[in-house]
């Protein structure tokens, strides 16, 4: 006789629902349920029972599993979540250093996925896949219908499961590229993500390395790269933190170690496991049983002694808080921007036997001086609220807690209770991209008109040096200026769903390029901006990302912040 759906499910609802209370309690000692937990277990076990066998209605018991599984989650602290097996690939992709697939970035652009990145020696650009190529059905699978026409179109990263799979397997892809369709199969491969993908010498003496997050291989990618400026004379350097919403523990630890001299301390965690690591030397357990785990500098490192500016932002979470707080404690680095998340908990990873993953809060960490950066639970909704909260304008608007006040090795002070605050406070400038640009930006419009140019122009572009890069972009921008604005000016039109009269295109084009089409301008900062988006987006088809930051950061106040601060300080 078949098992009903309930007879299925009630046994794999029961144990995840012991499972998560068990870890409420006593996940890490593996010991028996105390007499009070046991009660509430078969308590649950009795309504569970009864709902099942006696409700008048089918409960969907699946729904029911995650429903529990989410409150368990949820009552214990922001960050602790359960993966189901297929989010798992997604949930990987930002702290994995290799993966298999085919080598191509993607943006959603007029209803079709279109190509805008071909990694070097990758299987796409094995197989002749081109910047532009329009993807039409992967594996027979027509994929136009998720994206064509949809006010509500599936992230773009919710595609990735159709590129992944085993090595050396294929994958069938169908592209339209100029009109015309094109098959293509393509052999999956080893693909390296790389979280450092720009870096380079600013002047004879000045390096600089953004840092995306902290994955797996960023440790190796560092030294590399730190490696190669110092060959090239840096004797200063800017480490770029912003956006890096945190990654692997060990590994901001052990890039900290290549910048602190001596036997520093760099970070303490307390939970109710100890963490491993190489840094670790002194590891104690508590009266209430809490583990204490203290990191310390162990190593002759690359860069002990010279001078270093942090950038960190708002986004700038966890693991890159943990690196920009030890280096502020002892006054390492000069810290520029706003003040960062402020997310001082440490997840464990912890795979289930359905193929998920479970990502539990194990430990809190503390910077040096023995500040938490974790923020009140409650400021997590306060933040979501607020798209742009006083805080990023105002310096006198940011909160600190002055019932935790702390030193730094030389004696400044500094706060606990929520983020790193930046040495030099330097506020979001909202003024420079206007709801115009902003709109341009949702509509992938840079990519769009970059497209078109790169289409006509990329054998003219080919190993070229920056400078002449910039120099034929320029000369290419003014040229076609006023057509550039034209097609803006429609596209703007699109975002905004105002219908496009007959009369209105006759009127469309003029020659002025502040007129517009039902009363869209564009003022000179706008179509400084557009030219510069569209440079930048045209040196990243050329995997120029180091060219494409620097052409972003011309008006980058964070940025020319940190360059003054250097040569001040010289």
């Amino acid at each position: 006789m078949k098992n009903s759906p309930s007879q299925i499910w009630l046994p794999v609802l029961l144990a995840i629902a012991w499972i998560f209370g068990g870890m409420t309690t006593a996940f890490f000692y593996q010991k028996k349920n105390d007499d009070t937990t046991q009660k509430d277990f078969q308590q649950l076990q009795e309504i569970l029972n009864y709902i099942t066998q006696h409700h008048a209605d089918n409960p969907n018991v699946k729904q029911m599993t995650e429903e529990i599984v989410k409150n368990f989650l949820n009552k214990l602290d922001p960050h602790s979540r359960y993966i189901p097996p297929s989010q798992l690939t997604k949930a990987h992709l930002g702290i994995e250093s290799t993966f298999e697939g085919i080598g191509i970035s993607y943006q959603i652009i007029q209803d079709t996925l279109t190509i805008l990145g071909i990694l070097p020696d990758s299987p796409a650009q094995k197989a002749k896949v081109e910047i532009g190529d329009k993807l039409l059905k992967i594996n027979q699978k027509n994929i136009e219908k998720n994206v064509a026409g949809k006010q509500n179109c599936p992230p773009v990263d919710s595609f990735l499961v159709w590129f992944r799979g085993e090595k050396n397997s294929k994958i069938n892809v169908e592209f339209l590229r100029n009109q015309k369709k094109i098959n293509l199969n393509i052999s999956r491969n080893t693909i390296t993500s790389k979280s450092i993908e720009i870096a380079y010498m600013v002047d004879d003496k000045t390096g600089f390395i953004k840092i995306q997050r902290f994955s797996a291989d960023v440790y190796k990618e560092f030294k590399e790269t730190l490696t190669q400026l110092k060959n090239k004379g840096a004797t200063q350097l800017i480490l770029d933190l912003r956006d890096n919403g945190g990654g692997y523990l060990d590994k901001a630890v052990n890039m900290a170690d290549e910048l602190l001299d001596g036997k520093k301390k760099i970070l303490v965690t307390k939970g109710k496991s100890r963490t491993e690591n190489n840094n670790k030397q002194n590891s104690k357990n508590s009266k209430n049983s809490e583990a204490e785990t203290i990191y310390y500098a162990r190593i002759n490192g690359l860069f002990e002694k010279e001078k270093i500016v942090v950038l960190i932002n708002e986004n700038s979470a966890s693991a890159t808080e943990i690196f920009a707080g030890a280096l502020q404690d002892h006054d390492r680095a000069t810290l520029i921007g706003r003040k960062t998340f402020g997310k001082g908990l440490v997840q464990m990873p912890f795979v289930l036997s359905n193929g998920g993953e479970l990502r539990l809060t194990t430990s809190r960490y503390y910077t040096p001086s023995g500040r938490s950066i974790q923020k009140p639970y409650q400021d997590y909704l306060k933040d979501l609220l607020e798209d742009y909260p006083a805080s990023l304008f105002y310096k006198d608007s940011i909160k600190l807690d002055k019932s935790q006040i702390f030193k730094t090795t030389n004696g400044r002070t500094v706060y606990g209770g929520g983020g790193v605050m930046p040495d030099i406070f330097v506020p979001l400038d909202t003024a420079l991209y206007s709801q115009n640009i902003e709109n341009l930006a949702e509509k992938q419009a840079f990519a769009i008109v970059a497209l078109d140019f790169y289409k006509k122009e990329k054998d003219n572009f080919l190993h070229i040096s920056d400078k002449l890069f910039l120099k034929k972009m320029n000369e290419i921008l003014a040229k076609n200026q006023n057509e550039i604005l034209e097609k803006m000016r429609f596209l703007l039109l699109s975002v905004s769903s105002k219908k496009i009269t007959p009369q209105e295109k006759k009127n469309f084009s003029n020659d002025s390029p502040f007129g517009g089409l039902g009363g869209l301008y564009f003022s000179q900062k706008d179509i400084l901006q557009i030219n510069r988006n569209i440079k930048a987006e045209m040196a990243r088809f050329f995997n120029n990302e180091n060219l494409y930051f620097k052409i972003m950061s011309e008006e980058d106040d964070v940025y020319k912040k940190a360059l003054g601060e250097l040569r001040i300080e010289n």
